[in-house]
């Protein structure tokens, strides 16, 4: 009986977990961001925040607050998840006026699917403690068929690398 008055007077609520490990409520989880030069120069429809906020609001959803990182100066403490984006083909603009013509001319629609698409390559690492090494590491490549109509189409592959980051790290 005390135990229970004891957590409840302390406010204590049960830790969430990330790969296993607790994370106090109080604590945000570092969610820190590196782009190679490819997908700095790639990304002007927002693949890249697409996919952090995608991670930080499916974490949120599951009681882990984070903090967004994303300058090369940054060096955050543990719990970090690190996220190395290697690779981003946003949907074209070719594909962006050929969906719009499509709302003339619906024919032209099958010229926008011959050039969507969008794909990202990220490397994950997650370091729970201090120590220099990883307790996760995995690359994820992700395509979506980003037609040009919306721009949660353009970036559909971003959208669901963020989704399989947090499946990952939330289910051990």
């Amino acid at each position: 009986m005390c135990a229970v008055a004891c957590c409840v007077a302390s406010g204590c609520a049960s830790h969430q977990r990330l790969l296993g490990h607790p994370v106090p409520a109080h604590q945000p989880v570092a969610i820190l961001v590196k782009v190679s030069d490819q997908v700095n120069l790639a990304d002007d429809g927002g693949g890249v925040a697409t996919l952090v906020e995608t991670l930080s609001d499916e974490l949120k959803e599951n009681g882990i607050e984070s903090q967004i990182y994303a300058s090369n100066d940054d060096h955050p403490p543990p719990p970090r998840i690190e996220l190395d984006v290697l690779y981003w083909h946003g949907t074209s603009r070719v594909s962006h006026k050929l969906a719009a013509a499509s709302y003339v001319v619906p024919a032209v629609g099958v010229g926008s699917l011959a050039t969507a698409g969008n794909r990202i390559v990220v490397d994950c690492q997650v370091f729970l403690t201090s120590t220099s090494q990883p307790a996760f590491k995995q690359r994820f490549d992700r395509w979506g068929l980003g037609l040009g109509w919306t721009q949660t189409d353009d970036n559909s592959a971003a959208s669901k690398a963020g989704s399989a980051i947090a499946g990952r790290i939330l289910t051990r």
